[in-house]
């Protein structure tokens, strides 16, 4: 059987589970630490130069959702989140509020209703009501992509615009997936 890690250690005690070390057959070897809830704080790699190479992890206490994560370059991805419901607002890396992405949420089922990403319209969405699943989604060019699924919810046909530069094209990239009885 073909693997992309041989070997994997699980080396705190409080969280016997969660993996503290993976180590690739050509022996790339990746560590992770956690907090006191088993949320991941920090991942070491090697990195091109040899020396390690540490990503960081900030949480939110209340929601158990990432703040900050920063990059061994120093760079970082930000979120912000409704203190109420634990939502994401928004997310922007390094350069600051000038790369946001902000969200928002339908009300009643508290489901992303729109994305926008910096100076551009936003990215809409629509659900399947009778299991939330994503059903619709609108570009900021008013192009559909569309998700079909079976009786039991699983994806059986996606529908993707083949361009933006064609705008309200009937041509869609297809993707079919088919279940075996089994998986329905």
């Amino acid at each position: 059987m073909d693997s992309l890690v041989s070997r994997v250690g699980r080396g705190d005690p409080r969280f016997p589970a969660l993996v503290t070390e993976s180590v690739s057959p050509a022996a790339y070897v990746v560590d992770a630490g956690y907090d006191e809830r088993g949320r991941i704080l920090w991942q070491t790699a090697p990195s091109t130069s040899g020396a390690l190479a540490t990503t960081w992890f900030t949480w939110d206490t209340k929601w158990d959702a990432a703040l900050v994560i920063r990059n061994p370059e120093g760079d970082s991805t930000t979120f912000g989140l409704d203190a109420a419901t634990g939502n994401q607002l928004w997310q922007q890396d390094a350069r600051g509020s000038s790369s946001r992405t902000a969200f928002t949420y339908d009300p009643v089922t508290n489901h992303v209703a729109s994305g926008t990403p910096p100076g551009r319209q936003p990215n809409n969405f629509e659900y399947d009501t009778q299991r939330g699943n994503l059903k619709n989604r609108f570009d900021e060019f008013a192009q559909k992509s569309s998700w079909l699924t079976n009786a039991i919810g699983l994806d059986t046909l996606v529908l993707v615009p083949y361009s933006t530069v064609a705008l309200n094209t009937s041509n869609y990239d297809t993707t079919r997936v088919a279940y075996s009885k089994r998986n329905e």
